[in-house]
């Protein structure tokens, strides 16, 4: 296993509540399984933090990962985005269990502050995610703020709508919600670097697009790039004027 990042990159993840984290194969390097990276969230927008050049996709690599991050940034996220790998989830469990109760609770709050119709979404994916000493509240938040799912899939009527506590028109940001920008990046990467290259081959490209990133990372940061929005989005964000 190979992590790569630089002490910029780790600054910015530390101050990054949100992280999303995804991998690709096609531009993996000879003899290895797969490039993992770790995306922190910067001026709304995922930025690749670590990138790590992997031999499988077991829980105990993707732990080391997660092990090796943890001990080298200040704060740890309010919440982490991955696909559906199962590996991924258990280990994300894990590392975040422990001494982040608080964050995973203010992390609900984060429901009332994003578009209504992704609410239900966002929450099966915290439902996911929250450890078991948090079932409980997940249920009465569940019963009183989404509607328990019946055996038909459908859910009934929460005791408070969302129309109700949703304080989305109130908003002029929107918070994270999907994996997507990290899934983009592995896509437009995969036209700018080599395909199967050799372990030096690959680690050179990765330098690059690190130094990209980091241009990208000081540009936001100075207000002179833009996140780029989706139109329905805008049109949103108009409404909110």
């Amino acid at each position: 296993m190979i992590i790569l990042s630089s002490d910029d990159d780790l600054g910015r993840l530390s101050n990054s509540e949100f992280w999303h984290t995804d991998g690709t194969f096609k531009i993996a390097p000879h003899l290895f399984y797969q490039l993992h990276t770790i995306h922190g969230v910067i001026c709304g927008r995922a930025l690749p933090s670590v990138y790590c050049i992997i031999f499988g996709k077991s829980e105990e690599i993707y732990g080391e990962i997660f092990d090796v991050v943890m001990q080298h940034i200040s704060q740890r996220p309010i919440s982490i985005t991955t696909d559906y790998e199962k590996a991924v989830h258990n280990v994300i469990k894990k590392k975040t269990t422990n001494g982040n109760i608080r964050r995973y609770l203010k992390n609900f709050g984060f429901l009332a502050l994003i578009p209504e119709q992704f609410v239900i979404e966002e929450f099966e994916k915290l439902q996911v995610d929250s450890p078991d000493s948090l079932d409980d509240f997940v249920d009465y938040y569940e019963d009183n703020f989404i509607g328990r799912q019946g055996r038909n899939q459908r859910r009934r009527a929460p005791r408070f709508a969302i129309a109700i506590w949703s304080c989305f028109s109130r908003l002029n940001n929107q918070l994270p919600r999907s994996n997507n920008s990290n899934e983009g990046w592995h896509r437009a990467v995969q036209h700018s670097v080599r395909l199967n290259p050799s372990i030096y081959e690959s680690i050179k490209d990765l330098q690059m697009e690190q130094h990209a990133t980091l241009i990208m990372a000081e540009q936001l940061q100075a207000g002179l790039a833009k996140k780029v929005k989706r139109v329905k989005y805008e049109l949103l964000n108009e409404q909110l004027q």
